[in-house]
């Protein structure tokens, strides 16, 4: 029996990654370069409350104010590129907005350069643990936009349901949209997720998402998509076709994606 649940008072956030380059499109290590960590970000505070930089691995980090439309967390997110495009710029870099790269062995030669994840992240279609990358086996890296949703009466089933509807509604078109084939080695397969104090985390985006302000306010204008649906229709035929959506993501394959959008109405126009 489905649950008569209606999500309201939805907030959004995102705590994006991006690579870092030299004027040769070198890959540069953020380390020496970011200032702030996971624990201690660096807080920029005459931005205003909300926006902070930290370095993730070799890529950057940054965290803007948690919003309530597409509109005013895409807002935040260029004012957070202008300032690190400026604090490159003055060291003679500039900032990458993609969904993966490859490294020279010389960004890598630190133990933090060979870590991967900070905690955990799980899969909601099996409730399990995802699987930790290896970072001392390869030289790719990837960058993820994550998608942070907030709801009254939060609940983790609740929150696996909203994570099965981004992959309909970001996961699916994004198979499209972003042809980058090497990220999924490492993160952004179907589900990919946190549980939050505020609600969840949606990990399966790209940094790519970034690259492009139209793209931005897509992106997080499918969250509301995605729980407009839940709140009109419930989890029930997500759920049937919950195999189909998590193969068709975690393969890439773009034929089966335009199925997808097709029986959900996905908007792709952005």
């Amino acid at each position: 029996m489905q649950e008569n649940f209606q999500y309201k008072n939805i907030t959004i956030g995102t705590d994006p990654e991006f690579f870092i380059q030299n004027s040769d499109g070198k890959l540069i290590s953020s380390i020496g370069i970011i200032e702030g960590t996971k624990d201690v970000p660096n807080r920029l505070k005459f931005l205003g409350s909300g926006f902070a930089i930290q370095k993730d691995n070799v890529l950057g980090e940054f965290n803007v104010p948690h919003g309530y439309s597409a509109q005013e967390v895409s807002n935040s997110i260029s004012i957070m590129k202008a300032y690190i495009s400026g604090l490159l710029e003055s060291k003679g870099l500039h900032p990458l907005y993609a969904a993966s790269g490859e490294y020279d062995d010389d960004q890598l030669q630190s133990d933090e350069a060979k870590e991967f994840g900070c905690s955990p992240d799980f899969n909601a279609w099996t409730n399990g643990v995802n699987k930790k990358p290896e970072g001392t086996t390869t030289t790719l890296r990837s960058a993820g936009c994550h998608c942070h949703v907030g709801y009254d009466g939060k609940t983790a089933k609740r929150s696996r349901d909203v994570i099965k509807a981004l992959d309909v509604f970001i996961g699916i078109p994004s198979v499209i949209i972003d042809t980058d084939t090497k990220r999924r080695s490492l993160y952004g397969k179907a589900g990919c997720f946190r549980h939050t104090m505020f609600g969840c985390e949606y990990r399966t985006p790209s940094g790519f998402f970034l690259s492009d302000p139209k793209l931005t306010e897509w992106l997080f204008g499918q969250i509301f998509e995605a729980i407009n649906y839940l709140n009109e229709f419930g989890i029930e035929e997500i759920n049937n076709d919950g195999t189909w959506i998590v193969e068709t993501i975690n393969s890439g394959n773009i034929n089966e994606a335009k199925k997808i959008v097709e029986k959900y109405k996905i908007n792709l126009k952005y």
